[in-house]
């Protein structure tokens, strides 16, 4: 089966519905990250609502599949978050930027996780639908933001940090007062084709990132 992740943009779904993806999404976290490293249902949502386009959701019919959500983040928070300081699950609908905003170019990949259920059972299944989550995101950056770009990303997990170093990551080094101990990468984009990297080809990935 072909599968395409979309944008809250592009998807006509409820508002019921979405809180509804939104709330798997934050038990999805909870499962690989643990408590208190996760997102919270109403917050996400307001997130999402301040951005529709930076959240992506694959969908299976009704069932959600997988979803990965891209944030545009004023350089204040951008700066703080980048070596430490604060710890991503401060991110808020305040520090988001919407579409009318100025745009920042400085980009935050929150996560990206298909459904533990599918890993478990059809890792090849699983396997292909984050990579067609992944196919969403060069594209996504072309069209929305300003270039040079900077990309910010966390290793929650191994499998997380080794796919940030495959789409050429650097290591950002933590400030001595850090408070969030999780490694950081970050990834400059000067042109809108360096974009491309972020592609993923068809091989079996079958944990969650990042």
């Amino acid at each position: 089966m072909k599968m395409a992740a979309h944008s809250l943009t592009q998807l006509d779904l409820s508002e019921s519905l979405e809180r509804k993806f939104i709330a798997t999404v934050c038990e999805w976290e909870r499962i690989e990250y643990g408590e208190g490293k996760h997102r919270i249902p109403e917050a996400f949502y307001l997130c999402a609502k301040k951005n529709r386009t930076g959240f992506f959701m694959l969908l299976n019919g009704s069932s959600l599949v997988g979803y990965a959500d891209v944030w545009e983040l004023p350089e204040d928070f951008y700066s703080m978050l980048r070596v430490g300081i604060i710890d991503e699950e401060s991110i808020a609908e305040r520090y988001i930027l919407s579409r009318s905003d100025s745009r920042s170019g400085l980009w935050y990949i929150g996560s990206i996780i298909t459904d533990p259920q599918i890993r478990l059972e059809r890792p090849v299944g699983a396997a292909l639908a984050f990579a067609s989550i992944c196919s969403a995101l060069p594209g996504f950056f072309q069209n929305y933001s300003k270039f040079p770009a900077r990309i910010l990303g966390v290793g929650s997990s191994p499998f997380g940090k080794k796919l940030l170093e495959r789409w050429g990551f650097a290591a950002v080094a933590r400030d001595e007062n850090a408070i969030d101990l999780r490694p950081r990468f970050e990834k400059v984009m000067e042109r809108p084709r360096d974009a491309d990297a972020l592609h993923l080809g068809r091989r079996e990935i079958s944990q969650e990132a990042p």
